[in-house]
């Protein structure tokens, strides 16, 4: 059986869970609103994993160059001195 101090740390412990969500969710958007040059105000609406989403997306496009091509770094060459 659950007591009133059982369902007040759960509700503590849920508040804390949706705080982090939240901030989360406003870190994302503000990674996002920088990266497209806008206020982080116009992402309001969009959802947590869909900013994460096009984030990522924008990021893995950043290194490609033109028409898909990506950008090929030779190793270093180690050699014995």
């Amino acid at each position: 059986m659950q007591t009133a101090a059982d369902s007040g740390k759960a509700t503590r412990s849920d508040q804390d869970l949706t705080d982090r969500r939240n901030e989360e969710a406003r870190e994302i958007r503000n990674l996002l609103a920088a990266k497209l040059k806008i206020h982080p105000i116009w992402l309001g609406g969009v959802e947590v994993h869909t900013a994460r989403h096009i984030y990522l997306f924008i990021e893995s496009l950043e290194g490609r160059k033109p028409y898909g091509r990506v950008r090929r770094q030779r190793a270093p060459r180690i050699g014995l001195d």
